[in-house]
């Protein structure tokens, strides 16, 4: 039981830390740790990178895990993100590609 106790802590302070580093760069969100795991995911997984790199990242034992990021986003999402890479696509040279997470958000 001190075990947990004493992870529920350390969480609880990482996270406060979190916050404060957050706020301070501009964000006003109810940031935390698990948080910029998702937001890590999402950003990857949309960027291109492989779900078994971003698992390896995030330390999961498996795959599938991961892949529990993604299983409510709609037919749509996929499409609208589709569409938004090919136009980009379009408007940039194939070598200059240092603005397509940006674009994408």
């Amino acid at each position: 039981m001190e075990k947990r106790k004493r992870k529920k802590n350390f969480n609880r302070k990482i996270n406060q830390h979190f916050l404060k580093f957050a706020n301070s760069i501009g964000i006003q969100e109810n940031v935390s740790f698990s948080w910029a795991r998702h937001s890590f995911a999402t950003i990857a997984i949309l960027s291109g990178v492989r779900f078994e790199v971003v698992s390896k990242r995030l330390t999961h034992t498996s795959v599938e895990t991961t892949m529990l990021y993604f299983k409510g986003f709609e037919e749509e999402t996929f499409q609208e993100i589709n569409d938004k890479i090919l136009d980009f696509s379009k408007k940039t040279d194939a070598n200059d590609s240092s603005n397509l997470t940006k674009h994408l958000l």
